[in-house]
């Protein structure tokens, strides 16, 4: 064992292992854990079954990890579109609450005040022209 070569590719090996295990406890650590009884009991009963050994099984868990981090990133992706397309009528229920809240819960004096406060924000056409055109 004289080569560096073999203790390069025996180091590399190892660090990417170690990477391996960090990010796995990395992962449950932030809450990643939700998935994690259901994928060991998957895991374990494949190993069972197969009688898979401790690299395999380290393989095993690391690639069923990966594919429910891959699951997450679809349901995160789906997620944003939907909200996407609820947006008008999420606008349309703030609305009308706050119209009730408004009309019905504040006493007629604070109705003003409760407008001012919930007015949208108008920028004056002329601050806007400015900063589109970078005079300011």
């Amino acid at each position: 064992m004289k080569d560096p070569r073999l203790w390069t590719v025996v180091l590399a090996v190892t660090w990417f292992l170690l990477g391996l295990g960090v990010g796995h406890l990395a992962y449950r650590d932030r809450g990643g854990g939700d998935h994690d009884s259901a994928r060991a009991q998957y895991g374990a009963e494949l190993c069972r079954v197969f009688d898979l050994d401790s690299l395999r099984r380290s393989a095993l868990y690391d690639l069923l990890e990966q594919r429910d981090i891959q699951r997450e990133a679809v349901r995160r992706r789906h997620e944003a579109r939907t909200r996407a397309l609820m947006e008008p009528a999420l606008r349309e229920i703030d609305e009308s609450v706050e119209r009730t809240i408004r009309d019905t819960i504040l006493p007629p004096a604070k109705r003003v005040e409760f407008d001012r406060l919930t007015a949208p924000l108008v920028m004056d056409p002329l601050d806007a022209e400015r900063t589109a055109t970078g005079n300011h």
